[in-house]
């Protein structure tokens, strides 16, 4: 297996593990919380999407501060501006006519699609390329999470009470096919040179969407599961576009981009500003006392971090597809804290 110094890193070795690996302390800690607090399990889910929900949402804003990347999207203005505002728009309305729970059931959707997409984009960024461990894990990811998924859908959209006997059942019978998938990789990982950035990588992959199976609640699951999702993307993003901003501010490039991402403190700041603003919103109903909370004015502010959010998930589509030329030049240089090794 490739020695830790010697493998590429998006942070570095050690800190790769931790967030974007194996960030396993993410439902751990929410989950030693809410079982410590149970009276503040509300307030624990807000904190989740406060310092890591939101701002990996807004993080995909980081993309349009390169001039080269605006330009891009104006090109291109049919399928990257006018479509996912139209998408965003629909489930508005149908959001404002209807009910909000019809316009989160498509988000849960795109949930299943981008996260599982992240956790396989990550394989192929640590594994090594036409690898059998590399198909096995990316296989093994879109099964389970797909499983994982439908099964939420069943237990908290359509309730259905015959579900919970089997539930037990169902968790055993999962934490056993990870455990073989597991043993089989880590056999093969020697002699196809994967490392442990790549194993780590597959089974937070697999189990991303797993309390879905024994989590009380729907937020709950969002937060011990997705919550890993959101912090390898911030790991990811912040990593990339600081490194974009070093090299542009040296050509003196980009000044907005090297001025923002350049100061850790600064994006942190922007990102951190951006959470507040659409926790805010999505739980204006909360603060202002009201008792519907999906009624009136509270509904339409809701929808706007619902559209926002359905923006990112659209966007997200192609700002790392590396078959396209453009994100394959001005995106995937930078992924690399050691592109060289």
């Amino acid at each position: 297996m490739i020695l830790p110094e010697k493998q590429k890193a998006i942070i570095g070795p050690r800190m790769d593990l931790l967030l974007i690996a194996l960030p396993l302390w993410v439902p751990l800690g929410y989950m030693g919380l809410i079982e410590s607090f149970p009276d503040y399990n509300a307030l624990f889910f807000l904190l989740v999407m406060l310092l890591l929900g939101e701002p990996h949402f807004s993080a995909t804003w980081l993309f349009v501060l390169d001039k080269k990347n605006r330009a891009w999207i104006w090109g291109n203005k049919y399928f990257s501006l006018f479509l996912p505002v139209f998408i965003a728009v629909c489930l508005i309305i149908i959001g404002m006519r209807f009910s909000v729970a019809y316009a989160l059931f498509p988000i849960l959707l795109f949930n299943l699609f981008h996260v599982t997409r992240q956790s396989s984009g990550l394989l192929k960024l640590y594994g090594t390329r036409e690898s059998t461990t590399l198909q096995i894990g990316i296989s093994a990811i879109y099964l389970l999470s797909t499983l994982f998924v439908l099964t939420g859908i069943t237990r908290f959209y359509f309730k259905v009470p015959e579900l919970n006997a089997v539930l037990p059942n169902l968790l055993s019978a999962s934490a056993m096919a990870i455990a073989v998938i597991m043993a089989v990789l880590i056999y093969f990982a020697r002699r196809e040179k994967q490392t442990m950035a790549f194993l780590g990588c597959t089974f937070t992959g697999m189990v991303m969407f797993s309390p879905l199976v024994f989590a009380n609640s729907l937020q709950d699951a969002f937060a011990m599961g997705v919550g890993m999702h959101y912090t390898q993307y911030l790991a990811l993003t912040i990593g990339l576009y600081r490194r974009k901003a070093c090299a542009d501010g040296a050509l003196g490039l980009n000044p907005c981009l090297s001025r923002v991402v350049g100061n850790l403190g600064l994006i942190l700041g922007v990102l951190l500003l951006y959470a507040v603003l659409m926790v805010g919103l999505a739980n204006y109903h909360g603060f202002a006392g009201e008792t519907d909370a999906l009624g009136g004015i509270s509904q339409a502010f809701y929808l706007v971090p619902l559209a926002f959010q359905t923006l990112h998930f659209y966007i997200d589509i192609f700002i790392w597809r590396i078959s396209i030329p453009h994100i394959r030049q001005s995106v995937f240089p930078y992924v690399y804290a050691n592109p060289d090794a």
